[in-house]
């Protein structure tokens, strides 16, 4: 026994450190800088989310604006090498203890690190640049840590509820498309505590997402008073969804604005995207077609069009601050997507379904014609062993870790479609607990038996 047991952990150990040097290699890839978003988080704008805003300027304080880019992407990967190295060891405590499990387990989740600097056109190392992306990753590695515990560990599952709702906070204050993990994370407690039959913890369920949302909320309008003047939610959301909206539109569909200006801002708007084809019209047939072709003129039509034209029409009258600019903005945005939107919602709707089609491909895979049936494929089986589970244990264990990953799934496609494209490093958090719970789900299918939540563990 103690062989075995001195055998697994020299196993992990090595585990831990193919994990660490993976790491390691990404820093000294290098390419440390700055996006086009970054500037925003480092001058504290109301448009941006407080957490990575705060972490980034620290930074840039505590070391200069010539090296805090070093730095902050060494902080980055350690981050990033701790919460992989803290969710594959929760694994080996509460799920598996055989090394193979384990080592396929490590080596999938360094995956969705690599997707970027491999598979996109950037090229980018996420966790080396000031993106919002490298914190939300680990965060969400320590969340679904946090997850695991409640599911498998009933005897520290109110500590681990505890730990999740903490970090379920502070991923929603690192990037505002993580709102949907408090949703998720309230029915993952509602459905543990119904099937233990527990009302009080039901009713905690409830009482949780509300916190939740109520403390988002609050700590977002009090840093936007704290850093803009201003005790509000953060601003954009309208501006971001304005590009969805003016995208999918037809010039009859802005025949009923009344005000002025307003109708000034869309026939300009809409004849400079039509004579560059940046509308829903120049998209080709297929879903995938339409929708490569509208991640291609999302931003464009936020950044390169709306803005400046914008400008133009409204002159001299958005503000005397830069706060104040962002906020009427977003109002102008507002009123605009409440005018079209009726008009062109069945447009709308197509247009979100084939984004979402491309979401639900980049999840679990590439987007690459051959990957596209193979993404079909994959999720059916998913489907299939999830119904084979349930028929042959019930709800499992490992079958409430895999509903509630592909819950996520369908959460993050979906909520992120809402708003903007759902490119790689948007939909990606997800890839590596697809597959690990597939691979649970075939594995108890063929060779074993699970406990059942309520069970003693």
């Amino acid at each position: 026994m103690e062989t075995v047991d001195r055998k697994h952990t020299i196993n992990k150990i090595a585990l831990y450190t193919v994990i660490a040097l993976s790491f390691l290699i990404m820093f000294l890839m290098g390419g440390y800088g700055v996006t086009r978003d970054s500037e925003a988080f480092l001058s504290l704008n109301i448009y941006r989310e407080p957490l990575y805003s705060l972490l980034a300027t620290g930074f840039k304080a505590l070391f200069g604006a010539d090296r805090f880019c070093f730095y902050l992407a060494m902080f980055q990967n350690a981050l990033a090498m701790l919460s992989t190295i803290i969710l594959v060891r929760k694994f080996d405590e509460l799920v598996w203890k055989d090394e193979l499990s384990i080592w396929l387990c490590g080596i999938i989740c360094i995956v969705p690190y690599l997707m970027t600097p491999i598979f996109s056109r950037t090229h980018l190392v996420i966790s080396n640049m000031v993106m919002q992306e490298a914190l939300t990753m680990p965060l969400y590695y320590f969340f679904m840590s946090a997850v695991l515990g409640i599911i498998y560990d009933e005897r520290a599952r109110r500590r681990y509820i505890l730990m999740s709702m903490i970090i379920c906070l502070l991923l929603v204050l690192t990037r505002g498309q993580m709102n949907i993990i408090i949703i998720g994370h309230g029915i993952l407690l509602f459905a543990v505590f119904m099937l233990k039959k527990d009302i009080k913890g039901i009713m905690m369920s409830a009482a949780v997402v509300v916190i939740l949302f109520l403390m988002a909320s609050l700590t977002v309008k009090t840093y936007n008073l704290l850093t803009s003047g201003v005790f509000r939610s953060s601003t954009s959301g309208n501006s971001t969804f304005l590009s969805n909206v003016i995208y999918v539109s037809e010039h009859k569909d802005g025949d009923g604005i009344e005000d002025g200006d307003l109708k000034l801002l869309f026939d300009k708007l809409y004849k400079a995207l039509d004579e560059n084809e940046l509308l829903y019209d120049y998209a080709g047939d297929s879903p995938i077609e339409k929708a490569e072709y509208y991640e291609k003129c999302h931003d464009t039509i936020n950044f390169d069009y709306f803005e400046p034209i914008k400008n133009e029409v409204y002159d001299n009258r958005m503000g005397t601050t830069y706060t104040d600019y962002l906020i009427y903005q977003d109002e102008i945005a507002g009123s605009l997507i409440k005018e079209l939107l009726p008009n062109c919602l069945d447009r709308w709707t197509v247009n979100y379904l084939c984004a979402c089609m491309l979401g639900f491909i980049r999840t679990v895979a590439i987007n690459h014609k051959l990957l596209r049936i193979y993404t079909a494929i994959i999720y059916f089986v998913y489907a299939g062993a999830v119904c084979i589970g349930i028929k042959k244990y019930g709800l499992s264990n490992n079958l409430v870790f895999a509903l509630f990953v592909l819950m996520m799934i369908v959460g993050f496609t979906c909520g992120t479609t809402l708003f903007i494209m759902c490119i790689s490093r948007y939909v990606i958090y997800n890839l590596p607990f697809f597959y690990i719970s597939l691979y649970m789900m075939i594995k108890d299918i063929f060779l074993s038996k699970q406990d059942k939540i309520g069970q003693n563990q």
